[in-house]
């Protein structure tokens, strides 16, 4: 066989184990297959030495008085960043209230 096609054949080989392999770590099987096509055996062993993902544990449904309590918290909070936030505007108003007074007063003297 030519030396193409040996490595060809190679990279598909090591693609397909790398994705078959990233596939058994709960990993990206596109992501193993790039790493063997582009790094051959050294991208399977890559793959091969990174940690297995782990699920999280399934969320619970929130109960009523749960939910009750996250909107209430959500409410506090933006209340909060509103309070946080009207500083802002008064200080606004107050510039623009001075360049309407600065332009009437100059416009009439």
């Amino acid at each position: 066989m030519e030396f193409t096609t040996v490595v060809v054949v190679g990279a598909i080989v090591c693609g397909l184990l790398g994705s078959w392999v990233a596939s058994q770590k709960r990993r990206g099987g596109g992501e193993g297959c790039l790493l063997g096509l582009l790094f051959g055996p050294f991208g399977v062993l890559i793959k091969a030495i990174l940690p297995t993902i782990v699920e999280p544990p399934p969320l619970r449904p929130l109960t009523e008085a749960q939910i009750v309590a996250v909107e209430e918290q959500q409410r506090r909070e933006k209340a909060q960043k509103l309070a946080s936030e009207r500083w802002v505007l008064v200080v606004i108003l107050g510039l623009a209230l001075g360049v309407i007074v600065s332009v009437i007063l100059l416009a009439y003297f």
